[in-house]
């Protein structure tokens, strides 16, 4: 009769968090930065150190400095359609506020002479 081996004793526990008991520090920091709250305000609430606030803190800042980059293929390519495409969105929003500024020029012309 062959045994099963066992890979770890029943009594022994994990170290580190338990999987699955809820966010790590690092999440739970990175929500109370988006709502504005100092280094150590966040400490004391989560019950870490201010230096894990500023790490998790500079890691989502250089995290979106590389965001910013492209998503591969031609940059120059790509940021040049998407320019131009902005480029004649902005010049037709000018285009229409230009002539809406017109009109509105021309009535108060026309009630400025009604009233000579």
């Amino acid at each position: 009769m062959v045994a099963k081996k066992q890979t770890r004793s029943p009594r022994k526990s994990r170290r580190g968090r338990p999987r699955g008991s809820g966010q790590s520090k690092s999440a739970r920091v990175r929500e109370l930065l988006g709502d504005g709250l100092s280094a150590p305000q966040i400490a004391e609430r989560i019950g870490c150190s201010t230096n894990l606030v500023y790490v998790v803190k500079s890691n989502a800042k250089s995290a979106n400095k590389h965001s910013k980059r492209g998503q591969g293929g031609n940059p120059a390519r790509a940021s040049s359609t998407t320019n131009l495409d902005e480029a004649i969105a902005g010049l037709q929003a000018i285009a229409n506020e230009r002539d809406h500024l017109a009109r509105t020029l021309e009535r108060v012309k026309e009630l400025l002479d009604g009233l000579v």
